[in-house]
């Protein structure tokens, strides 16, 4: 089986190796990897930039990109909705 790299960069850089049997399944994985590591920098705070890919040897078969900014608009009742 194939060794590919998936690598994670939100201001420093992580990887890990996994063994898959082919491109199809890592690109699955890959996509899957960034969609759970989006949701993590989302859930984490109000800004953020995400790098993700995936490699096979030296090369690229998968890459995303994410960056984002929220804030909170105005104060909130306790019903949920925006005090007029």
């Amino acid at each position: 089986m194939p060794t590919y790299r998936f690598i994670t960069d939100n201001g420093s850089s992580h990887y890990v190796d996994l063994d898959l049997p082919n491109d199809r399944a890592a690109r699955a994985e890959g996509r899957r990897a960034f969609s759970e590591a989006a949701h993590d920098i989302l859930t984490d705070g109000d800004h953020g930039e995400l790098t993700f890919q995936v490699q096979n040897a030296e090369r690229i078969i998968y890459r995303g990109h994410i960056t984002f900014l929220s804030t909170d608009i105005g104060p909130l009742v306790n019903d949920g909705r925006r005090e007029d």
